[in-house]
């Protein structure tokens, strides 16, 4: 059961709120290396109404002395480790503004997060809050491949993070209102703390989100969301404590309620995979399959299997990736659903097709073209009524010729 320790009702101060200012919440554990990072992230903002609060959550480090430098342009509270989440509800209960943001200590704004999102906010009263996409960075803060910037409708917004979290806490501006209603972070979760509060959030407030690429979000070995089995423990809370059970789901939630448990086994799979525990990751691909066979039909579910052994950072990196691996386990996890009787032999030959297919797609944008070639072919196999297609025809085509030679031909046909 969900054990907020704060009063969901008034729990947020009332008093001196300053119209228009940003307060932002940076939540510190022996981040002291990275923290003048964030805290210069904000101080370079080119919207100037805001206000620092760094808590620091039992540091052992020498994060004290650190944000002592900044004097009073921070305001630093010091408290016993408690965790990520009640750092988070002691920053929201001292902020004075209008707005919330949240920026762990080891990322870092754009110069123009705040004049985006909070201008948005003014000139936009019907909505709540805004998020913005985001860059990975690696410890050193130079960029990785990876960026995450897709926007979707508010009014669709609410049920696709039903399926799992897609924002970073930084990448979110808030009005204080959503915190007020939605109340605390849930003290008892160690990680997926975040997708449980935007999930209240998103149920009664109206979000929106802009396509900029306003964050800087550094990614650390050893970090909460590198370990598979802790997100995994606090992933599947999150969903019980929202969605209710399988057996017993919430009302509003029970027609996709096979979706939802299917969607973030599926997520927890990918991590597994990361990790390099393909046993696990199997147990929970194919949990997921049983509960949404329609999954089995998505080409994102073998986009993402395709790319699965790449890292937080890398994802989508095409050029550089082990394509070889990440076919093999593919092959096995397909052929271990068949065993199992999860799926026919018969509509095996579909998902075959669709998973060469998609690993077709893959190889080409890596650049891979006889693999691309290999991989279609492949899919053929199953589905010999392919080879007459103009989608086969096509990729068969640019995969021999190289998509810059496909356009001066049809430059030259035109």
């Amino acid at each position: 059961m969900t054990n907020l320790s704060l009063n969901k009702h008034n729990w947020l101060q009332k008093e001196n709120i300053v119209e228009g200012m940003v307060s932002v919440i940076i939540p510190n554990y022996n981040h002291a290396r990275y923290l003048p990072d964030a805290i210069d992230s904000i101080l370079a903002q080119s919207y100037q109404n805001f206000e620092i609060i760094v808590v620091d959550d039992g540091s052992k480090d020498n994060s004290r002395e650190v944000g002592a430098t900044y004097k009073d342009q921070i305001t630093y509270i010091y408290q016993d480790n408690a965790g990520l989440s009640a750092a988070r509800n002691t920053g929201l209960r001292h902020a004075h503004g209008e707005f919330i943001g949240l920026l762990d200590a080891d990322d870092m704004y754009e110069p123009n997060f705040m004049q985006t999102l909070a201008t948005f906010l003014i000139h936009n009263k019907q909505v709540d809050g805004v998020y913005c996409g985001y860059q990975f960075v690696d410890d050193d803060g130079a960029p990785l491949p990876q960026v995450e910037n897709r926007v979707i409708s508010s009014d669709e917004l609410y049920e696709a993070m039903w399926g799992g979290n897609f924002w970073v806490p930084e990448s979110v501006l808030m009005r204080r209102g959503c915190y007020e209603t939605a109340g605390p972070y849930d003290e008892t979760l160690r990680a997926c703390e975040d997708w449980d509060v935007w999930l209240r959030i998103l149920s009664e407030h109206q979000v929106a989100g802009v396509a900029d690429v306003l964050i800087r979000h550094r990614v650390l070995p050893g970090s909460m969301s590198s370990d598979p089995i802790r997100m995994l423990i606090n992933r599947m809370q999150v969903t019980e404590n929202r969605f209710g059970t399988l057996e017993q789901p919430n009302p509003f939630a029970a027609e996709k309620i096979g979706w939802i448990y299917s969607q973030n086994n599926f997520a927890s799979a990918i991590e597994y995979i990361q990790y390099g525990d393909l046993e696990k990751a199997y147990e929970l691909f194919e949990k997921a399959a049983r509960l949404h066979p329609e999954m089995l039909t998505y080409a994102g579910t073998f986009y993402e299997l395709g790319v699965g052994s790449q890292p937080k950072g890398s994802r989508g990196q095409l050029t550089n990736l082990d394509l070889n691996t990440n076919e093999q386990t593919i092959k096995t996890f397909i052929n271990r659903l068949v065993k199992a009787q999860v799926v026919s032999a018969d509509n095996a030959k579909d998902i075959w097709c669709l998973a060469y297919k998609t690993l077709a797609q893959v190889a080409y944008g890596g650049e891979d073209l006889a693999k691309a070639r290999q991989y279609m072919l492949q899919a053929a196999s199953y589905d010999k009524s392919l080879m007459a297609s103009s989608e086969f025809m096509k990729f068969m085509a640019k995969s021999t010729l190289g998509a810059d030679l496909m356009g001066r031909l049809k430059k030259l046909a035109s």
